[in-house]
């Protein structure tokens, strides 16, 4: 298998679209962005600051500003994803609008997850990253910035209300 890896530029400023297939490994690396992907095929395997990841078809990963990660192919097997990255200054005022000034900062807490919900933004959205400009692209993705903020920010409360 032949890499594939590409990178959508957008309408909206402050976010960018890839998608990517391959069984390259990644070396530890940061980005200086927040990142919410999927994986589309095959398995990925990854050391997080966060915990260990291991994501199979339909499970998304997400990553921090900062922080320090890894990839590898479950297997050496190809695997394919597509993520969505948004600078810290996009999900901020996404953040502050929803929830209202709080005073927690953004983070994603769990670097692998299921949401059914984000699931069909998240296509939508990646749909209108990578196909010609359409007037609804902006909302689209505004809206798939608000639903990936507040899932973070609920699981966030989550963690505080089990936390002793």
């Amino acid at each position: 298998m032949r890499d594939a890896i590409a990178f959508h530029a957008l309408p909206l400023a402050g976010i960018v679209a890839m998608s990517a297939a391959t069984a390259r490994a990644f070396p530890r690396h940061t980005h200086d962005q927040y990142g919410i992907g999927v994986i589309d095929a095959g398995g990925h395997a990854s050391w997080s600051g966060r915990g260990q990841v291991q994501a199979g078809p339909g499970t998304f990963i997400s990553v921090n500003p900062g922080e320090v990660h890894d990839g590898r192919a479950i297997g050496g097997r190809p695997r394919a994803w597509r993520i969505l990255y948004f600078d810290p200054e996009a999900l901020a005022e996404v953040h502050e609008d929803i929830m209202e000034g709080a005073p927690d900062a953004f983070t994603f807490t769990a670097p692998v997850f299921a949401d059914g919900g984000l699931q069909r933004l998240f296509e939508d959205a990646f749909h209108y990253a990578t196909s010609p400009a359409q007037p609804e692209a902006t909302t689209k993705m505004r809206k798939t910035a608000s639903i990936a903020c507040y899932a973070g920010c609920e699981r966030n409360r989550d963690r505080a209300r089990v936390a002793p």
